[in-house]
């Protein structure tokens, strides 16, 4: 007997007996990096997760898929992210049944737990872990698929994925720093702000080290003279899918709702997400007074900025379509540039009553998206 039909005898039998490889014999998905990594230490208490995939995750809708942290000493559930089908409308998510919410100082909003940006998925617990904790995540194979329909592996023990939080929560100080890697005192703007003390007269300097910080954040009325300052302003951003089919009225539909007397920020990124025609969507809803912004972007489309207070911007830019700047404050523009991305828009709706100022603009320039024309300053409230 040849050689040759030896191999082919051999190749028929194996044929009969297994079969044509099936789904359930594809490789799955393989996971490239864990952060924070497993066995690190000094872990933020604010601690968001990510997974790097070798191909580009997507989240199942399976509600029996979940990821989970655990209390590594009493094996307690401590946060737990089911997978859901999820309403949305042809600009992304509504409010509708949504089941994922969070408490930003004290107030619950819609929000979105992870975020898929190329191979990494980024999950945002809805939870502050205790200082001083070990902790263990785990994964349910299947939690997502790539593009070929490869699932996630799973991870079900307390060793492949461990960690532990730092000793304790910074001491009580005038200067913190945000950073994505652990390396600060927070990973998130909330957390940063809530370690604010109440009614300061001295200020607060909060560092944000470069990096893209998702969620939304909100500074009370309690957290006085605190200073926002990025390390660079094209690289520093903080972005947010929020909007008024989201998260229904303007206290809770934007990025930032600040409301402490004194707030600073400097060199950094705002950007609301949602897509245009979406409805309002503000970067930042302002009512404190004696704000300063310098060298800061804030990007949305309609109702990017809402100023209530005072407040004092110098070298900004600023892009919207619709009342993209308005409100009921006195708000002074010293060499900003309004960048109008529709036409047909109105840049401005201002909502002053008696005995406010209103609106100055100093040296700004009014600029256009390209192929955008007959833009309008402003229209009246009524």
């Amino acid at each position: 007997m040849s050689r040759n039909f030896s191999l082919l005898v051999i190749s028929i039998f194996l044929f009969c007996v297994m079969g044509f490889p099936t789904k359930a014999d594809a490789a799955n998905m393989t996971i490239a990096n864990l952060s924070p990594a497993s066995n690190s230490t000094e872990i933020c208490a604010d601690t968001k997760l990510w997974i790097t995939f070798d191909t580009a995750p997507i989240v199942s809708t399976d509600p029996n898929k979940h990821i989970r942290i655990y209390n590594y000493s009493t094996d307690e559930l401590v946060y737990e992210l089911k997978a859901q089908t999820l309403a949305t409308n042809s600009y992304g998510p509504i409010s509708t049944n949504w089941p994922y919410k969070i408490s930003i100082a004290g107030t619950p909003i819609n929000y979105q737990p992870y975020m898929v940006s190329g191979n990494e998925l980024e999950i945002y617990p809805s939870v502050r872990l205790a200082y001083n904790t070990i902790y263990y995540v785990k994964i349910t194979e299947g939690f997502c698929k790539d593009a070929t329909d490869q699932n996630c592996p799973d991870i079900n023990d307390n060793t492949t994925w461990r960690f532990t939080t730092k000793i304790s929560a910074p001491a009580a100080d005038h200067e913190y720093i945000v950073s994505q890697d652990n390396t600060g005192d927070f990973c998130t703007m909330q957390g940063a702000v809530d370690a604010v003390a109440n009614n300061d007269s001295a200020r607060t300097l909060i560092k944000i080290k470069n990096g893209n910080y998702r969620g939304a954040f909100q500074l009370l009325s309690t957290k006085t003279n605190v200073t926002l300052l990025g390390e660079s302003k094209e690289n520093t951003i903080l972005s947010v899918y929020n909007r008024e089919a989201f998260n229904s009225g303007s206290d809770v539909r934007m990025l930032f709702r600040s409301r402490g007397d004194g707030m600073r920020m400097y060199n950094l990124t705002l950007h609301n997400t949602a897509p245009d025609n979406s409805g309002q969507a503000e970067t930042i809803k302002q009512s404190g007074n004696k704000s300063i912004v310098e060298n800061c972007i804030f990007k949305s489309y309609q109702d990017t900025l809402c100023i209530n207070g005072q407040m004092y911007f110098k070298n900004c830019y600023i892009e919207g379509d619709t009342d993209y700047i308005w409100g009921s404050g006195t708000v002074y523009f010293d060499k900003c540039q309004m960048r109008s991305m529709s036409s047909g828009s109105y840049i401005t709706q201002p909502r002053a009553p008696d005995g406010v100022n209103g609106f100055f603009m100093v040296d700004c320039n009014f600029t256009t998206a390209r192929g955008v024309r007959e833009c309008y300053l402003g229209r009246m409230f009524s």
